[in-house]
């Protein structure tokens, strides 16, 4: 079973003074990493065909609660619908695809006025849209204004970043809905406030040994020895 769980900057080569900062990956997942029930009762996955590769695939009932929690990780996702889904999720090779709108992404022990970044693409036509599920507030204030219109990114180094901060006090559960036309998630990274910050900087600027994070054209980058690297540790 593959373990979804690094350290962000331990990817980015070591910046020991963020270690808190963690990312938790979706590429490649398979039955053995997940915990798939149906309202309640365990649910076998199916395999279905994405971009002419056979991948693992997840179908709901209708009105059943459909939940997928990812072991290894505080991530899980609910879903319910008034029909039957068939294929509605799907476990491609980069990133794991939600078919369908009102998909429910669950974090646990999220800390106070920690920032949750999501390494997304619109699945197809329709922008994707991350807010709040309903008329729960679940803990979050401030999405990034690309939030509302996520478009498909022609591959995976084109995934856009949607940012979005806790804001009450304690460690709580964020819950964060997706509203447009479904979505592909390759990467969910939480940032405790009191990390390094993010900032704009010069490359040539950076003593040699440091990482910087940066934001360049609405994406997170870090940056060791002049090399830039991206949310997942891989060079740009």
């Amino acid at each position: 079973m593959k373990r979804y769980f690094t350290a962000l900057l331990a990817l980015a080569m070591g910046v020991c003074a963020s270690a808190q900062v963690q990312t938790y990956t979706f590429d490649g997942l398979i039955e053995d990493d997940c915990v798939t029930t149906l309202d309640g009762t365990e649910l076998a996955w199916g395999k279905t065909t994405m971009d002419e590769k056979e991948c693992g695939s997840i179908s709901s009932k209708a009105n059943q609660t459909l939940r997928l929690e990812i072991i290894g990780t505080p991530i899980a996702f609910t879903y319910k619908n008034s029909g039957d889904k068939s294929n509605v999720v799907k476990c491609a090779a980069d990133y794991i695809q939600f078919d369908a709108k009102n998909f429910v992404m669950e974090i646990a022990n999220v800390p106070a006025s920690a920032t949750i970044v999501l390494n997304v693409s619109a699945k197809g036509s329709t922008n994707a849209v991350f807010n709040n599920p309903g008329s729960t507030t679940t803990n979050i204030a401030t999405y990034s204004s690309n939030a509302s219109g996520v478009t498909k990114a022609a591959s995976v180094a084109e995934f856009s970043n949607v940012t979005c901060v806790r804001t009450d006090e304690g460690t709580k559960t964020v819950k964060i809905k997706e509203t447009g036309g479904g979505y592909r998630l390759r990467s969910v990274s939480i940032i405790p406030a009191g990390s390094t910050p993010i900032q704009t900087i010069n490359a040539d600027a950076i003593p040699a040994g440091k990482s910087i994070k940066t934001i360049e054209d609405g994406k997170l980058v870090i940056i060791r020895d002049g090399v830039k690297y991206d949310v997942n540790g891989r060079k740009m």
